[in-house]
């Protein structure tokens, strides 16, 4: 994708957008797009009963003020603007962030409120795929994963687009980074560790009673051990 034009990334991306919020009139799904062998596919997921945010307080948006407090209880807890990775930034069209949650992956966000991918101009568009693709082009490492969630879909009221990595590859790149990075990420891996499960069901449990977010889920696994018993 990064070898891409950009006017040819543009358009791949709006074409997808029209098809599923203009033909198709999708306003809650979730939008995959996998690795493949020298190409990359993408899986759209929809018709899920899902509870994500309707309105955004600007207070409570972590991509829009940068103080907010990531995890509300626990003192001194830590400002959005800590997780920001400015070497991996793409001012003002996009930004990236350490996840929140303390997993092994990103966040990039337009740097303006964006709630939909067709709500993007071109700049903003671009933006968060180049950063996304240039930053594992600078580390030397794969992906598993990218994510953008629309709708009831999202679990953040600023659009962002998740990109995960296995852990051998997050490794790597905690290896790159300065020592306040990796404190700032010991500093994360706490915070989660103690943040409240949500009463949400988590969508990553695995029927062998594991969760690939592993201890740091902040979703409920509880039904599910129910079911298996």
């Amino acid at each position: 994708m990064e070898t891409m034009p950009k006017q040819e990334v543009v358009a791949f991306f709006r074409d997808i957008a029209a098809e599923l919020e203009g033909f198709r009139q999708l306003q809650d799904f979730h939008m995959k797009v996998r690795d493949g062998d020298g190409d990359f596919r993408v899986e759209v997921f929809f018709n899920e009963e899902r509870n994500g945010p309707d309105v955004a307080p600007y207070d409570d948006c972590i991509g829009c003020c940068p103080d907010t407090n990531l995890f509300v209880g626990q003192e001194p807890g830590m400002a959005s603007k800590e997780c920001i990775l400015e070497e991996f930034s793409l001012r003002p069209y996009a930004v990236c962030r350490l996840d929140a949650k303390g997993r092994t992956g990103c966040s990039i966000m337009p740097g303006r409120h964006v709630e939909r991918m067709s709500e993007l101009d071109d700049d903003e568009l671009y933006g968060m795929w180049r950063v996304a693709t240039r930053m594992l082009r600078q580390l030397g490492i794969p992906f598993i994963i990218l994510i953008l969630n629309h709708g009831r879909y999202r679990t953040l009221y600023h659009l962002n687009l998740k990109l995960w990595v296995g852990k051998e590859a997050h490794d790597k790149f905690m290896s790159t980074c300065s020592e306040e990075t990796r404190e700032l990420w010991n500093r994360l891996q706490k915070f989660a560790a103690n943040r409240p499960k949500k009463q949400q069901l988590c969508f990553f449990y695995r029927r062998d009673g594991t969760c690939r977010h592993g201890d740091i889920c902040s979703y409920s696994h509880g039904e599910y051990r129910n079911r298996s018993l």
